[in-house]
C-alpha cells in the first residue's frame, strides 16, 4: 500500500496533465477496492463466486444504488 501512494505522490509532483488524469483514475479504482475490502471485512462476503458461481463485485456494482454510491 505504502509503495503505491509513494509512486502516486511522485507522479503528481511532476504536475504533468496528462499523468494527473491517469493517477485521478488510478486512485477511483484503488479507493474502490479500498471500498470493496472494507465490506468484504464488513459483512463476510465470498471475494471470489456468489451463488451464482460469479464474482460478487459485479452483482454489487450491477446494482443501481450501488453504482451510484461508487
Amino acid at each position: 500500500m505504502l509503495k503505491k501512494f509513494n509512486y502516486l505522490i511522485k507522479m503528481i509532483s511532476k504536475r504533468n496533465k496528462l499523468r494527473i488524469g491517469i493517477i485521478e483514475k488510478y486512485l477511483s479504482i484503488f479507493y474502490l477496492e479500498i471500498k470493496l475490502n472494507y465490506i468484504y471485512l464488513s459483512y463476510g462476503f465470498n471475494l471470489t463466486e456468489s451463488k451464482n458461481n460469479t464474482s460478487w463485485i459485479y452483482h454489487l456494482v450491477k446494482e443501481e444504488r450501488w453504482a451510484l454510491y461508487l
